[in-house]
């Protein structure tokens, strides 16, 4: 497509060219110069079902990026993955429920016959670089070497880093997550050491009956007076798969009971959902919003929190294909039958 640009000035000697734009633009000295240009299609401004980022289309991360990937089901991207619950950012741009998954025919077919592992994903954003780069490991003494790497690179940024670690520790959240090594809770939301009490088990679940994950529960909640505690499932968990595949694990079985039963409260929903990915990801979300209800259930919570447990009690699922969070926007107002779990004289 051609394009006519008006120029002013005269190129000085010996200036062949001036940068305009994305384009080189011969200086000489007429008054016009006719620029070929390359046509880009640009996303609109405007979004309409139409034009939103299919559940499995592979666009930009509109977080960081130009245009945007909604997530696996179409969803429109929240404002920002490392501030959850400003849902009154923009109502109009932060996605809090799922919309109809826009997935052409074609697409739908492949899921149904391979599953969503089969899909090629990727984001074209660069991350920052990290303070400090750790070497591969590859050996086991590699360890303690990046460990004496760390150290320095701590040391030469704060010397008394350390030293102020040792003195005690403060942290606003407590983080109970899966034990999936690829869920890291203080790199995917800029936590500094010492800001987050963490637990962590297969399918990030809260069995009243589980001694250690009460006693982080209490401590976090009584002794260091965390103000929000967190649970966070993740998209394509292991645990979560496992306990409605129909086969014998062994032991664990036992564990993923509790999953089996968020299954069975949501069946009918669950069963409506005929692409597997997509009922895992649903059930990855009902797991973590059943978790939530037994944390406000529990005597430590309404005795810290009372009514107000919808501002420190959160729901959240990880996104691993993009690394994204998102918060679930759970209130423990909503669970059936709420008032048998509320404790009196608390």
């Amino acid at each position: 497509m051609a394009r006519t640009l008006p120029v002013s000035g005269r190129a000085g000697r010996g200036e062949r060219s001036e940068q305009v734009a994305d384009h080189v633009v011969p200086f000489d000295p007429v008054a016009h110069r006719t620029i070929e240009d390359d046509v880009v299609p640009v996303a609109s401004t405007l979004t309409v079902s139409s034009d939103a980022p299919g559940g499995f289309e592979i666009v930009h991360d509109s977080l960081y990026c130009s245009l945007g990937d909604a997530d696996l089901v179409g969803e429109v991207t929240q404002a920002q993955p490392w501030i959850t619950g400003q849902a009154d950012q923009d109502v109009g741009v932060v996605g809090e429920e799922r919309p109809v998954a826009l997935v052409d025919p074609v697409t739908h077919d492949r899921i149904l016959r391979t599953g969503l592992h089969e899909l090629d994903f990727r984001n074209s954003c660069t991350a920052s670089a990290p303070v400090w780069q750790a070497d591969a490991v590859t050996t086991y003494e590699q360890l303690f070497e990046n460990n004496r790497r760390w150290v320095a690179s701590e040391l030469e940024a704060d010397p008394d880093h350390f030293e102020r670690l040792a003195e005690g520790q403060s942290p606003d959240y407590l983080f109970i997550g899966c034990s999936d090594s690829r869920v890291n809770a203080n790199e995917m939301v800029g936590t500094l050491t010492g800001q987050m009490f963490i637990h962590r088990n297969i399918a990030n679940l809260v069995v009243h009956t589980d001694m250690n994950l009460m006693s982080v529960l209490q401590y976090a909640v009584e002794v260091l007076e965390v103000e929000h505690v967190i649970v966070c499932g993740h998209y394509g968990c292991g645990g979560v798969a496992a306990a409605v595949d129909g086969s014998y694990h062994g032991l664990i079985d036992k564990w993923l009971r509790t999953i089996k039963d968020v299954y069975r409260i949501y069946h009918e929903e669950l069963d409506a959902i005929d692409v597997p990915v997509l009922r895992h990801q649903r059930l990855v979300d009902l797991n973590v919003r059943e978790q939530v209800y037994r944390l406000c259930s529990t005597s430590f919570v309404q005795r810290r929190w009372g009514a107000s447990m919808v501002d420190h009690v959160h729901g959240w699922a990880y996104d691993l294909r993009r690394g994204l969070l998102k918060d679930l926007l759970i209130d423990p107002a909503d669970q059936p039958a709420r008032s048998i779990y509320e404790l009196d004289g608390l």
